[in-house]
């Protein structure tokens, strides 16, 4: 493993109380997407969702570390809408939280979350308050939106430039991101994520190189903290 004695100034691993970080260490990472879900309840739902409840899992595990999209669909004679709230850890076992509102509207909404997600635990509805809402179905699954979906990489990242490149395969086809253009704007560095700028399809494909450069040395020895 290259780069410990030249940026490090490690000599070997038993160096007395050293700490490395990954911006030390020559690493690359070369991660593929493949064929990712787009079921809208891919983790949960609850019918007839009129009243507070638990949903139903369908699915712990992601098909890839990504966000979740959350879904109300109600009827057309009264609105629908409430806070969804998914419990679950993240691409580096980090416990979390994420809450959402869709305000009731006809037929429901959809919303994208921000958070990473790896496993599923678990989720709950609760409506507004009583007469505003009318029966509905909540769901928690993968969306299809060109901007509101994102990825997990498997590292941490200092810097946008640490991602040397993003391929998109649409539908057996290498396609271009942002028409060759800067692909800063496709990195969350909050949550470690990366977003490609099509509609996510089941036939797509994302191949990403990246050199992490996160400095973890005073993060303590454990990649969630």
């Amino acid at each position: 493993m290259s780069g410990l004695g030249e940026l490090g100034n490690l000599y070997g691993f038993n160096a007395a109380g050293a700490q490395v970080a990954q911006k030390d260490i020559d690493q690359y990472e070369y991660i593929t997407v493949n064929n990712p879900s787009v079921d809208n309840n891919w983790y949960g739902t609850l019918a007839s969702a009129s009243n507070p409840g638990t949903l139903v899992r369908v699915n712990q595990m992601c098909d890839w570390p990504r966000n979740l999209c959350y879904t109300f669909t109600g009827t057309a004679s009264g609105t629908f809408g409430g806070t969804l709230t998914a419990t679950y850890l993240d691409q580096f076992g980090v416990a979390g939280v994420e809450k959402v509102v869709v305000t009731p509207a006809v037929n429901g909404g959809t919303v994208y979350g921000t958070a990473i997600v790896a496993q599923f635990l678990s989720g709950s509805y609760s409506a507004p308050a009583a007469g505003t809402v009318s029966t509905g179905t909540v769901c928690i699954g993968n969306g299809t939106s060109a901007t509101g979906n994102w990825f997990g990489l498997t590292s941490k990242l200092g810097g946008t430039s640490d991602v040397n490149f993003i391929r998109w395969t649409k539908n057996g086809t290498p396609t271009t991101l942002n028409g060759g253009t800067a692909i800063g704007s496709l990195i969350n560095l909050t949550n470690h994520a990366f977003q490609g700028t099509s509609g996510v399809a089941i036939t797509d494909t994302y191949t990403v190189n990246f050199k992490p450069s996160y400095d973890n040395t005073d993060k303590g020895i454990m990649c969630n903290l």
